[in-house]
């Protein structure tokens, strides 16, 4: 939130969360980037419940 004080008074205003299209998420990966241990070990953890893979 933001807060300002106008003429005494506190004003409190919610901020806007930025929205992102996928295209400008998948702008900013590199899928050359190596995958770390851990997430190698999560792409190759077994199914926790009944998901298809």
């Amino acid at each position: 939130v933001g807060m300002v004080i106008d003429n005494g008074r506190l004003i409190v205003e919610p901020y806007r969360r930025p929205q992102y299209s996928l295209a400008e998420l998948l702008a900013q990966c590199d899928p050359n980037a190596e995958i770390s241990a851990e997430e190698r070990e999560w792409l190759d953890a077994p199914a926790t419940g009944q998901e298809e893979i």
